[in-house]
């Protein structure tokens, strides 16, 4: 047993350091940081050479060391970490199960270490102080304390050690209860939390039912005492404070947020409408007091008392508004594509008829020469300038109905736009002007772009009649990204990139109900003979054509904005144009063509006229009749159909001309043609398309293009 005496001061320096060492200990976060708290402070008060920790093992055939310390140096003592087996330590092991502590002054001098002496100073032990960790009667690991040289332990040496592991101990399994007490209410709130979730999974498929049955807000409605009580899906709904909503507002408070228009209705239904136990159903509009327009859907059950007097009405409520603006919007584009198909077919049939007209005209004109009478010329150029303007009238209406053959290359609308700069100050004049807000780099769009001047332009002058006592014309473009993508009018549009280019006036605007038709064939706020109604459906139809949208933002007063989107080209997009395959030689003096058209006017003049230029013809007048032509004559050098033909169609006669007679020209005529409102996709390689009614003129340019012939001087 120790012995030395050490001086006072050393004794009560050591007593200072427990209770330092104990303010230390509190701020432990684990059992790990507490052992080694417990090494710095033995190494440190005692001096020694090295200091550490093991732990037993489960089996306690072997401790553990996961932390030491040595004093610093050249000659520091090597770290001793590792698994190390019991059995080499026996009588150690002996006194540290019984809690007994072990104090060597000497190896070599303490007779149950004299035969390991050897193996202990190799790792630096000469003499060693050795403390049980016990818990309860169990230990469960040691401190050890050791120096190189022999060193008689003094009392209050190994008192002070003895207090320390004491302390460690303690700090120790008070950290372990409040890991259990953490852990503990850690389990209790997640109880707690799963009953909340469950609790809170119940409401939800109370709420989800009653969604199911259209509501998803709650209400009651104390008639007798005129007071609503709501949950807060209602309250945010009608804009009413949450806990007002839970502690009642007055019916007036509460029905002051409905449409005056509408609220008639509801406070009919719900005390005085209903006779007897009944339920009710209402749709209606609130004004929110962001101020919107919101829709709502009410559903809801009233309960009579004892006097036969309706007392209580519960129910709950949805908001519909994002589904009356999608049947609005589904209603709006059926309204659209029925008139597109309407004028649509009608502009088909109608410039069959002008084909009827104009080529008869144009023959009797050329019949009749310059020694035609002077008066009778002047009806022929009344009647041609009558059909002219009636082909162009059948124009917008293709366009409209997106049944307009458009010639879509790749295209940059900001160069477009500053081309088109003259034309739209000619238009503006001197009393508007002209903004143009065109950045740097726009992005590539597929489009017609005689097409898009032309929306421009008509946008242009519908912007300037807006501002008759003057004003500003703005025209800009801009890339617009899908999360920038505007809504509303909008929703329809694919997400993806997009140009947008607008005209805007700071003119007189346009009322909703004026909006809401704005697109619409026919219809002008114009005065009579001033407008035709047609250059908004135009840009609308062409946009829908080009795979985008147009849409409109105005307000009385504060002027017009219409704005066009184009979908942003593909960044690899091939080569506009397709070549033809190659021609076999022709014999020049020989020119037979195949005319296919289903019209006998049509078929009969324009035979006719290309008799008078030197062709041979052949006739048909369906597509089974070309077909069956094209195999048993197999030396036409051109074809020339219409495109919707009875049978089959002037494609399909198209095809089975080029793999029957190879190199053979093709010229494809339409009134319009669903699958020709694309040409670069309707034709095949080399195939020309002229559009009804085209004059003479031109049929006889393009038949001479296609077979290479000479054009006439």
């Amino acid at each position: 047993m120790p012995s030395i005496q050490l001086p006072q001061d050393d004794i009560h320096r050591w007593d200072d350091a427990l209770v330092a060492f104990a303010e230390r200990l509190r701020g432990g976060a684990d059992t790990a940081a507490l052992i080694h708290a417990g090494i710095e402070t033995l190494a440190a008060e005692l001096q020694a050479d090295r200091v550490g920790f093991g732990t037993l093992s489960a089996d306690a055939l072997s401790f553990t060391v996961a932390d030491d310390w040595s004093r610093p140096g050249p000659d520091a003592l090597p770290s001793i970490t590792g698994t190390h087996r019991i059995d080499e330590h026996a009588y150690m092991a002996g006194l540290l199960r019984q809690g007994r502590g072990v104090v060597v002054a000497d190896v070599r001098l303490h007779p149950e270490f004299t035969a390991i002496a050897g193996v202990m100073e190799a790792a630096g032990i000469r003499a060693q102080l050795v403390l049980p960790a016990m818990d309860g009667s169990r230990l469960t690991g040691a401190f050890f304390i050791h120096d190189r040289q022999p060193r008689d332990w003094a009392c209050a040496e190994v008192s002070f050690a003895r207090d320390a592991v004491e302390r460690v101990r303690h700090a120790i399994e008070r950290r372990r209860s409040e890991q259990s007490l953490q852990a503990l209410a850690r389990t209790l709130e997640q109880q707690v939390a799963e009953r909340t979730r469950a609790l809170r999974e119940s409401e939800d498929f109370i709420r989800l039912a009653l969604s199911a049955s259209g509501g998803v807000g709650v209400w009651t409605y104390d008639i007798l005492a005129d007071r609503i009580v709501c949950d807060a899906a209602i309250a945010a709904l009608y804009g009413i404070d949450v806990a007002e909503g839970a502690r009642g507002v007055s019916g007036a408070a509460f029905f002051a947020h409905v449409h005056p228009d509408d609220l008639p209705r509801l406070q009919a239904a719900l005390p005085g409408g209903v006779a007897g136990d009944a339920d009710l159903e209402l749709e209606y509009r609130i004004r929110h007091p962001d101020g919107q327009l919101r829709w709502v859907l009410s559903r809801g059950h009233t309960y009579v008392g004892a006097a036969q007097r309706p007392e209580r009405c519960t129910g709950v409520s949805v908001e519909t508004t994002a589904r009356r603006q999608l049947e609005e919007q589904l209603r709006q584009a059926q309204k659209m594509e029925s008139l597109g198909q309407l004028t649509g077919g009608i502009a088909h049939d109608f410039n069959n008829l002008l084909q009827g007209i104009v080529l008869p005209l144009q023959i009797l004109q050329k019949r009749l020469g310059p020694a035609a009478e002077a008066g009778l010329q002047n009806y022929l150029d009344a009647a041609m300038a009558a059909a002219k303007r009636a082909a162009g009238l059948t124009q917008r209406l293709l366009a409209f109905a997106r049944r307009q053959p458009l010639d879509s290359r790749t295209a940059d609308l900001g160069s477009a736009l500053a081309d088109l700069e003259p034309m739209l100050r000619n238009i503006c004049g001197p009393r508007i002007a002209l903004a143009l807000d065109l950045p740097a780099a726009l992005w590539p769009v597929v489009t017609d772009v005689n097409q898009f001047e032309n929306a421009v332009l008509n946008l242009a002058i519908n912007a300037r009649d807006a501002m008759p006592s003057g004003g500003t014309l703005t025209v800009s473009a801009r890339n617009v990204a899908p999360e920038t993508r505007p809504r509303g009018a909008l929703a329809g549009l694919r997400p993806g990139e997009y140009v947008c280019v607008a005209v805007g006036d700071t003119g007189s605007g346009m009322a909703p109900d004026v909006i809401e038709r704005a697109f619409d064939p026919f219809f002008t706020t114009k005065p009579i003979g001033q407008g035709t109604g047609l250059g908004l459906s135009m840009v609308y139809g062409y946009t829908r054509q080009s795979g985008g949208m147009a849409a409109i933002d105005s307000a009385l007063g504060q002027g017009s904005r219409v704005a066009m989107f184009f979908p942003r080209a593909p960044v690899a997009r091939a080569a506009d144009g397709l070549q033809a395959p190659a021609a076999p030689p022709r014999d020049p003096f020989r020119r037979r063509v195949l005319v296919v058209e289903d019209e006998e006017a049509v078929r009969r003049f324009a035979v006719e006229l290309l008799r008078e230029e030197g062709c041979e013809i052949r006739e048909a007048s369906t597509g089974h009749e070309a077909m069956t032509l094209l195999e048993t004559e197999r030396d036409f050098d051109l074809l020339l159909t219409d495109v919707g033909l009875p049978g089959p169609n002037g494609r399909q006669v198209a095809d089975l001309a080029r793999e029957n007679i190879p190199g053979i020209a093709v010229i494809l005529m339409t009134g319009y043609a669903e699958g020709a409102a694309h040409k670069n996709t309707f034709l095949g390689a080399g195939m020309q398309l002229i559009l009804k009614p085209f004059d003479s003129a031109v049929l006889v340019e393009r038949v001479r293009r296609a077979l290479a012939l000479p054009q006439p001087a």
